[in-house]
C-alpha cells in the first residue's frame, strides 16, 4: 500500500442567512498515477466514497457501472414521449400505430444498450490486459 502526506485544501464560503453558519468544501490532491491505476481520467471520473467512522478512513472505488450515456438518456426520454402519447390515443388503428413505434424503440435501445455493453466490456479488457502487463513487466525487472 502507497502513502502520501497531503493538505486539504479547504474553501469557506460566506455565511448561510437561515442557520448564520459559514459551508466549506474540502477538496484533496490525489497523484495522477493513483487514479490511473484505478482507471479514472477525464472520461472516467465516476467514484464510490465511503467514510468509515470508527476506523477514520475515507475510501475511493471507481464506480463499477457508468453513467448512461447521452444516447441512451435521449432515447429514455424519447420512450417517455412515446409512452405519453400511446395513453392519450383512443382508436385501435392509432393505438397499433403508438405499439408498432413503441415495440421497435425498444428493440432499438436493446440493440443500442447492448452494443455500450459490448463497448464497455472491451474497455475493461483493455484496462486489465494493460495492468496485467505492467505487472509481468515490473516482476520481471525486479527479478532479472
Amino acid at each position: 500500500m502507497k502513502e502520501r502526506q497531503k493538505k486539504l485544501s479547504i474553501n469557506v464560503s460566506g455565511k448561510n442567512q437561515n442557520t448564520n453558519r459559514s459551508t466549506a468544501t474540502y477538496n484533496l490532491g490525489i497523484p495522477n498515477s493513483w487514479m490511473a491505476a484505478l482507471g479514472l481520467d477525464e472520461n472516467n471520473r465516476d467514484v464510490i466514497l465511503y467514510f468509515d467512522s470508527e476506523n477514520q478512513e475515507v475510501i475511493i472505488e471507481k464506480n463499477p457501472i457508468p453513467k448512461e450515456s447521452k444516447n441512451i438518456k435521449s432515447m429514455k426520454a424519447e420512450f417517455e414521449r412515446i409512452k405519453k402519447a400511446k395513453q392519450r390515443m383512443f382508436d385501435m388503428e392509432t393505438k397499433e400505430k403508438a405499439q408498432k413505434e413503441l415495440f421497435d424503440f425498444k428493440m432499438e435501445l436493446k440493440r443500442r444498450m447492448d452494443q455500450e455493453q459490448k463497448e464497455f466490456e472491451i474497455e475493461q479488457k483493455k484496462r486489465i490486459e494493460k495492468e496485467r502487463a505492467e505487472f509481468f513487466e515490473k516482476i520481471d525487472k525486479e527479478f532479472v
